[in-house]
């Protein structure tokens, strides 16, 4: 990991997690849609892309380079969720599209 960035991976992170925390509040709680199946699969797919967008960012060298930043990228989503979002979506960790939408965390870089 010659060329890995913890600020890169933690910042990253952070971006990743505050942008669908962004998107989630304003169609939840701006438009008032309710969190149904087809927001949790939206939503999945979402932090898939978004992470994917961000690991261009990173410019791993290798693909077990991109891993790690995946893997921290998934910590810090999680341990926000667990601290800020169960607040609001109590049954976030009972959804099984919200360990989906992390698998795609972890794998888009």
């Amino acid at each position: 990991m010659n060329n890995y960035s913890w600020t890169k991976a933690i910042v990253f992170g952070i971006g990743i997690w505050l942008s669908l925390f962004i998107v989630a509040t304003i169609l939840v709680g701006g438009i008032g849609l309710v969190m149904s199946q087809t927001m949790w699969y939206s939503l999945a797919i979402l932090a898939g892309i978004v992470s994917y967008i961000f690991a261009f960012g990173t410019e791993s060298a290798t693909d077990g380079q991109a891993l790690a930043y995946g893997a921290v990228w998934v910590a810090i989503g999680i341990i926000l969720d667990a601290i800020i979002t169960v607040r609001f979506q109590a049954e976030i960790f009972g959804v099984w599209q919200y360990y989906a939408g992390y698998a795609l965390v972890l794998l888009a870089p």
